[in-house]
């Protein structure tokens, strides 16, 4: 890890990375270990088959949010890093292997293809209901493969301008260690 343990629970954090990573489970784990509420930016951002919401109905959500005082907010949208950011009181970063969240991007699709209807998100449905897991999975794997190089340097860069604490994890071990009670301390 990059970065020293926060002795006290923040109670803003965001968790950007790597696509594929496990940035949204990460982000339930932590929430339902510490009682925050979560946000999956993808959720908040696409409707039914990959379409994203209007600007100002996505911003609107983001925005809602924000104006909480406990929140985890998941998913990279650098477009609207910046605002996130400012409210935030620790970004975690998940620097995953771009190899092993190909991977993990690739799995998670075939499950789509088999799980129950009901349990497929619902930008990942077409609007009458039948599932579409990826929208352009090579295109997205591409950009799986070079995130670590073109976009983690961005997001870092723009931690550093707002100030805010980062912690930088590399796999599940280090993702799992930051449920424990022994890295976040309760005020």
């Amino acid at each position: 890890m990059t970065a020293e343990a926060p002795t006290l629970l923040p109670f803003r954090i965001l968790i950007m990375g790597t696509p594929a990573a496990g940035k949204s489970w990460l982000a339930r784990r932590i929430g339902s270990h510490f009682e925050i509420p979560c946000l999956e930016l993808d959720s908040a951002y696409f409707t039914s088959n990959w379409t994203p919401k209007l600007a100002e109905d996505w911003r609107a959500v983001v925005d809602q949010v924000l104006s909480t005082e406990r929140w985890i907010i998941d998913g990279n949208h650098v477009d609207s890093a910046r605002s996130r950011m400012s409210r935030a009181q620790l970004l975690v970063v998940y620097d995953r292997h771009p190899l092993l969240c190909l991977m993990s991007y690739w799995l998670r699709i075939m499950r789509l293809m088999v799980v129950q209807v009901d349990e497929v998100p619902d930008y990942a449905k077409t609007a009458d209901g039948r599932r579409r897991p990826a929208h352009m999975p090579l295109r997205f794997s591409g950009s799986i493969v070079r995130f670590r190089s073109r976009v983690v340097p961005k997001i870092l860069e723009l931690a550093s301008k707002e100030d805010l604490a980062v912690l930088v994890i590399r796999n599940r071990r280090q993702a799992q260690a930051l449920t424990s009670n022994s890295f976040f301390s309760e005020p």
